[in-house]
């Protein structure tokens, strides 16, 4: 039987990080709400379709984790949200389509 995720009552380390994340966005977060543990922005001017470029999932010792789709995101964004993360100590990733390791691979 799967383990049922229990509510999390964010502390200063996530409403900083959705913050912060939405003010580098631009505008609040696209999908997720407060009984959520993930929040995602997507970048509406950089792709027409599954252009979400930052997730942010709050695990159970309620620290924020944060995923950073460089396809979708401009450079500029993507520099703020890894500066943010290494100040405050939060862990991130860059998130890459196998479909680009790929084309990487056959140049």
């Amino acid at each position: 039987m799967a383990k049922k995720l229990s509510k999390l009552t964010y502390n200063e380390n996530v409403t900083r990080a959705i913050s912060y994340a939405s003010v580098v966005a631009g505008e609040e977060y696209s999908s997720g709400d407060p009984n959520s543990r993930f929040y995602c922005w997507y970048n509406y001017k950089k792709s027409e379709s599954d252009g979400y470029w930052l997730t942010i999932i709050v695990c159970d010792e309620n620290k924020p984790n944060f995923l950073i789709n460089e396809e979708h995101a401009t450079e500029k964004q993507v520099y703020s949200i890894i500066g943010f993360c290494a100040y405050h100590g939060y862990r991130y990733e860059l998130e890459m389509w196998i479909e680009e390791f790929e084309k990487e691979a056959q140049q």
